[in-house]
């Protein structure tokens, strides 16, 4: 779920990548950071500027998950 609505249900088998591997591009690496911090079991998220350097598609799709999880009971909070 969390890799549909961070649109990044297609690269499911992709390697992310590193400094001499080519893999996702840098708005797919920082939605894959964002999806990483949401899958983790912890109480507090804190995203520093979570839309910089996306797309104006891509930042909608994170500020608009990340406002509905707030909503949800039981869900962590967001600073």
């Amino acid at each position: 779920m969390v890799m549909q609505i961070l649109k990044l249900d297609h690269r499911a088998d992709t390697i992310v990548g590193d400094a001499i591997t080519r893999g996702v591009s840098g708005g797919e690496r920082r939605r894959v950071t964002i999806g990483v911090e949401l899958v983790k079991r912890t109480r507090v998220l804190y995203l520093d500027e979570p839309t910089t350097g996306l797309d104006a598609s891509a930042a909608l799709a994170v500020s608009d998950f990340l406002r509905q999880r707030e909503k949800q009971k039981k869900k962590k909070k967001m600073i």
